[in-house]
Order: structure tokens, then sequence, then C-alpha cells
């Protein structure tokens, strides 16, 4: 069956219904564009809706109130927050002295 990747646009032959991208290159891609993007909009909690669960962010420690069952949230409160929780500070490097005889 032969496919056309979303992300690069090329023509690719694939044995099965479930793939959709050429490669998994372009998987990565497509998904850092969707998951990281800043301008979607994060939900909301209006007064008078029923809470699902609750939580405080892992990060920035805010409460995060979800109320709908499309929200998939249960650590972050959002994609931003997450990228900066995963992201390890680089540790320095450790000069070995030597000593002078």
């Amino acid at each position: 069956m032969k496919k056309v990747c979303p992300v690069c646009h090329k023509v690719f032959e694939t044995s099965g219904n479930y793939q959709l991208y050429c490669s998994v290159r372009c998987r990565k891609i497509h998904h850092k564009e969707v998951y990281y993007d800043r301008t979607r909009p994060i939900p909301q909690y209006v007064v008078g809706d029923k809470v699902l669960r609750e939580f405080r962010c892992n990060k920035c420690h805010k409460l995060v109130l979800v109320t709908s069952e499309k929200d998939r949230r249960r650590k972050f409160c959002s994609p931003h927050c997450e990228k900066l929780y995963w992201k390890h500070p680089r540790k320095p490097k450790i000069e070995e002295k030597q000593e002078v005889v």
C-alpha cells in the first residue's frame, strides 16, 4: 500500500494501515510540532464544572483542575512545564587535580 508522508510529502510503501509517516524522524518532527505548540489552548477551569481530577504541576506546583474527559494531563499543567521538567542541566566537568611530587 502506498501512502504520502504528512511531514515531508514523500510517497512510501507500507505493509499495513497503521503506518502514517515514512520514517521515525518524520514522526518525531510532527509530534514536536503538535505537542509543543505554544499557541495550543490549555483548557481552563470554569466555575460550576464538574472536576474529574485535580493535581499540582510537578514543575511549577500550580493547582490544576481537569474538567474534560479529553484532557489527558496528569502531572504537568502545560507542555512547556513538562519540557522544562525533563530538561536536565549539564553537569560541570570535574577536573582532576594532579599532585605535584
